[in-house]
């Protein structure tokens, strides 16, 4: 078992990395939500900086945007696709192998709006993150894990 830190992105505090990194932890995990706004040289620029603590960036949560729905009426599934591309081509890039799919405010489910419908949405957007991600990763033979974070109700 490793020990990992959830930490956000921000290129100006590495004040809690490196305390991290003195207090035995093993590696980052960064929100997904905040990896999508980096550009390549950011990300290659974030690694080399966490790499220098000994602290590899191995796994993200919060995979979507709190303003991203994807249940309830009137979701997008063109926008949440093309986030869904653009998120698992810049976890690639980062070479994170495991996302939390978490999202609490995105998946929260409306007042008066069926629990099964719901449900249905949800393993819809699970469909779309997981055929991006075989896009994304299975090209060069590596693996790449969703996990699911059971929220409250």
């Amino acid at each position: 078992m490793k020990l990992g830190l959830c930490t956000d992105v921000n290129f100006s505090n590495w004040d809690n990395v490196k305390l991290a990194a003195e207090c035995g932890f093993q590696y980052l995990e960064l929100p997904v939500r905040d990896i999508v706004k980096l550009s390549g040289d950011e990300i290659e620029s974030y690694k080399e900086k966490a790499a220098e603590f000994g602290l590899p960036v191995l796994s993200a949560n919060g995979y979507f945007p709190n303003d991203l729905k994807f249940v309830g009426n009137n979701i997008d599934l063109a926008k949440i696709e093309s986030y869904a591309k653009k998120a698992t081509e810049k976890l690639s890039k980062f070479g994170i192998k495991t996302a939390v799919f978490g999202s609490g405010p995105s998946r929260a489910v409306p007042d008066e709006f069926l629990r099964e419908t719901a449900l249905n949405q949800i393993a819809k957007v699970l469909g779309i993150v997981n055929r991006e991600a075989m896009a994304a990763f299975c090209g060069d033979g590596s693996r790449f894990a969703v996990v699911d974070e059971v929220l409250r109700q």
